[in-house]
């Protein structure tokens, strides 16, 4: 098994944890998390690691609410408008750990294989 393999096979640590929650901002809801990672990271790491052994993405995580932010101008202008989308913050923590394990990943495939020099940057700079 390559190291590529192994670095995506791995399971989720309290480490990854504490990190994606540090990479967080603090005044976003998912920062209410930062002070206290330290009690509930074990749990969460439970939680996450169960996920990706099961193959189950709990649905309430899949779920958003679009709210509608006034920018500036008149407020009957919809165009004056932005959406604020509003998810779980388990689910973003959740993502943000993934995220950060594909994106090594390719930092780690392309740095072995040089026939794909694109893949990372489509990965960690492409908004999609």
């Amino acid at each position: 098994m390559s190291f590529c393999d192994l670095l995506l096979n791995k399971h989720i640590t309290v480490d990854d944890i504490i990190k994606a929650v540090g990479s967080l901002k603090r005044n976003k809801a998912s920062g209410i998390f930062l002070d206290s990672v330290d009690i509930i990271g074990l749990h969460l790491c439970d939680i996450f690691n169960a996920i990706l052994d099961s193959g189950y993405f709990p649905e309430c995580w899949t779920k958003g609410l679009i709210i509608p932010l006034h920018k500036k101008g008149s407020t009957n202008d919809v165009n004056n408008y932005r959406g604020i989308a509003l998810v779980s913050c388990l689910s973003n923590i959740f993502t943000t750990v993934l995220n950060t394990k594909i994106v090594s990943y390719c930092e780690k495939s392309n740095a072995d294989q040089q026939s794909t020099p694109n893949l990372f940057y489509l990965i960690k700079y492409k908004s999609f």
